[in-house]
């Protein structure tokens, strides 16, 4: 049915029934199918879930075997050989599969960087299996009857490769049959490598993910840095945010389908952990409840989920009604480039559109929409109570009259009469509480018992007065991880009383201001220089300090009350562009016009770049300057960047004329736009070894 990627020691079934949970069909089908008999969970996928076969839907990812060259096919003629050459990129396994059919036979011979071993013989029937331990591998060749997944059409040929970097080659010669195509791969999710000869691309989808009934999402980049729980910044500086992960499986299977429905999510998500958990990274946001997740085993169990959801509100659909959903309400992007393809599937997943859609279609039950579901309030002691919080309530497909109620003593809910649509106030009452974290739910269920409940989640946190800290990040990107003397973002609760920027009045001898109406910022001990400050948020910049890759500690004192302290990674440089729209890059034309599409910005003048122009782009973090220029001091000259600098616009190199500190923390880099065609382009910023964030753009006409 499909290829034969390496299966992963992993949970084979993501269910997603209408009531939640395994039902008893699926954990009896679990217990009896197991990795190690795959055609019999093909079967049983397609025997039992699909069209006519309501309220439960099996969803598996694709695979983790995609991305490099690590699909060959090839035909042996009968007395004939075929030689596979790989290229192995580092010490550790890296694991070659091929299959061919049962009826033929064929001989091995490995070829290592230290010499031939073999010709091992074929097992004379397809009830035999032999296997060869050798010090730079172990080899394996499997009857049809008795692979490492059951009985299968095919006998296969195993080999892990223990050695060290360099060339291998495993040959295969005909001793009967012949003459038919094989397939080998290349599993690269411990080990480096790939076919150097016969690579065909596509076919590294599971076999467990190949039934025609199976719903089958592909993984992509959500994010590529994240402060782990000391704060220590964390990359996959080879990932892209909005492109496929690069080691996602992909189609065409061999028999000539798509292999992939769309692609969600999967890398790098982060996810709950129970408090003991052992498993990912624990990331700093979420007090260590919080880790990484990646692979396309991050984005499945998103899939299964929203599937979850489907189901709840219509139960009547079947696993090729949610297949074709999922398809038709996936939307494509420049990354996902023409759908359908045998990489993105049908597009990205689009979840409110897809339960929607669910909700439309015959057999949907009647629901309840909320404008929000979740709410946050922040509520320092023995200072002003909370005020009310408003929800609007929409009822559909004919829901009707509802009930309200609370899960918690200190949450309540009102419904204001007359308003269309219905007007819900949730109030707090935090008298009497004691310091600490609150979780409550309101329940919204219909008189008559037939809609769907819905939920708005309050989160309270009661603390004690004064500043707190929940993240500190780049002032341009928004991503963790900064560089002295350059702009940071600090976010959190009580942070000041008042909203405002700095003026000209706050500057003395040059100076740039460490106070802002009794708000002060500290790094590593050190005085910063608050630029904007307000009760949620504070932009400053952060003081010289010779220590780089490092974690200092931020604090904020309002009033003369300290906040929590938090950790943040220093690094040496980290350029970033500061972004008009959170994907526009803040830059101009030499005339001093704004670079954006015409009527980017209502009443300013806009206009796109041509290839050939010259602009000027600003940003933060370029790092050290010669001559130096003081974050502490009002800048009087400019700085030339010191490292190496380099920039691709739209995947080409422009030409960069100038690189350096023009004002507080400014970095300006001007740059000769290439030969583009009309479009957005995105620009990526190098300077030695660090690297800007993916997703800022220049509009190109």
């Amino acid at each position: 049915l499909g290829s034969p990627g390496q299966v992963r020691p992993q949970a084979p079934y993501s269910a997603a029934p209408s009531k939640g949970g395994l039902d008893q069909q699926t954990t009896k089908l679990r217990r009896k199918y197991s990795l190690n008999s795959i055609p019999e969970c093909l079967k049983v996928v397609d025997t039992h879930r699909g069209p006519g076969k309501p309220g439960i839907v099996y969803v598996q990812g694709s695979s983790d075997d995609g991305g490099v060259h690590n699909h060959a096919v090839a035909t042996v003629a009968p007395g004939q050989t075929v030689t596979l050459n790989i290229r192995k990129d580092d010490n550790l396994l890296l694991r070659l599969e091929a299959y061919y059919p049962q009826a033929d036979r064929y001989d091995v011979t490995v070829t290592t960087r230290t010499g031939s071993f073999g010709p091992y013989i074929s097992p004379g029937t397809n009830s035999q299996s032999e296997l060869k331990r050798e010090t730079p591998f172990i080899y394996s060749q499997f009857g049809a009857a008795v692979t490492l997944f059951g009985p299968i059409t095919r006998r296969m040929v195993q080999v892990d490769f223990n050695g060290g970097p360099g060339n291998y080659a495993v040959t295969f010669r005909a001793t009967a049959g012949g003459g038919t195509p094989f397939h080998a791969h290349l599993n690269t999710a411990t080990g480096n490598g790939e076919f150097l000869d016969h690579v065909v691309p596509g076919a590294t989808v599971n076999d467990t993910s190949t039934a025609f009934n199976a719903i089958v999402p592909n993984a992509y980049v959500l994010r590529e840095k994240w402060p782990n729980l000391f704060g220590v910044v964390n990359a996959i500086r080879k990932d892209h945010v909005g492109d496929m992960w690069d080691a996602s499986g992909v189609g065409p299977l061999v028999d000539g389908r798509l292999g992939i429905d769309f692609s969600a999510p999967g890398s790098t998500v982060l996810t709950s952990a129970a408090s003991n958990a052992i498993w990912g990274t624990k990331v700093q946001d979420g007090n260590g409840f919080y880790t990484s997740q990646g692979a396309v085993s991050g984005a499945n169990p998103q899939v299964t989920g929203i599937v979850a959801l489907m189901l709840e509100l219509n139960p009547t659909l079947d696993a090729a009604q949610v297949k074709q959903i999922f398809q038709q309400t996936a939307r494509k992007d420049a990354y996902t480039g023409e759908v359908p393809n045998p990489t993105w599937g049908y597009g990205k997943l689009d979840a409110l559109a897809a339960i929607t859609r669910a909700s439309q279609m015959p057999g949907a039950r009647s629901y309840f929409s909320l404008d929000r579901t979740e709410i946050v309030i922040d509520y320092p002691q023995n200072t002003a109570a909370p005020g009310t919080t408003a929800v609007t309530l929409t009822p559909g497909n004919g829901a009707g009259a509802f009930t309200t109620s609370s899960s918690a003593p200190w949450l309540t809910v009102d419904k204001v009469s007359g308003t269309a649509p219905t007007q819900l106030v949730v109030r707090t009452n935090v008298a009497g509480l004691a310091l600490g974290d609150y979780a409550g739910e309101i329940t919204i269920s219909s008189a008559d018992g037939k809609a769907v409940p819905q939920s708005i989640m309050v989160h309270l946190h009661v603390r004690t007065p004064g500043p707190l800290i929940l993240n500190v990040t780049d002032g341009a990107a928004f991503n963790p991880g900064f560089a002295n003397g350059n702009w940071i973002t600090i976010t959190g609760y009580g942070l000041s009383d008042t909203t405002r920027i700095w003026q000209g009045s706050d500057f003395v001898n040059n100076q740039l201001p460490t106070v802002l109406d009794n708000v002060r910022v500290t790094v590593q001990g050190q005085p910063a220089f608050p630029y904007f400050i307000s009760p949620t948020q504070i932009n400053a910049l952060a003081p010289d300090n010779t220590l780089t890759n490092t974690r200092l500690g931020v604090r904020v004192i309002t009033n003369g009350v300290t906040s929590n302290l938090l950790d943040v990674n220093s690094l040496g440089r980290n350029p970033e562009f500061f972004r008009f729209d959170g994907r526009n890059i803040a830059a101009v034309h030499l005339d001093a016009t704004l670079v954006g599409r015409v009527g980017l910005f209502q009443g300013v003048t806009t206009r796109p770049v041509r290839p050939g122009d010259t602009i000027q782009l600003y940003g933060t973090g370029c790092g050290a300057t010669n001559p130096v220029i003081q974050a502490s001091r009002i800048v009087a000259t400019t700085g030339t960047v010191t490292g190496t600098v380099s920039m691709t616009i739209g995947g080409k190199n422009a030409k960069v004329t100038f690189a350096g500190q023009t004002g507080s923390g400014l970095c300006q880099v001007n740059a000769e736009i290439p030969q583009l065609p009309s479009g957005d382009a995105e620009v990526v910023l190098t300077i030695d070894t660090f690297v800007s964030a993916d997703g800022a753009f220049v509009s190109v006409q």
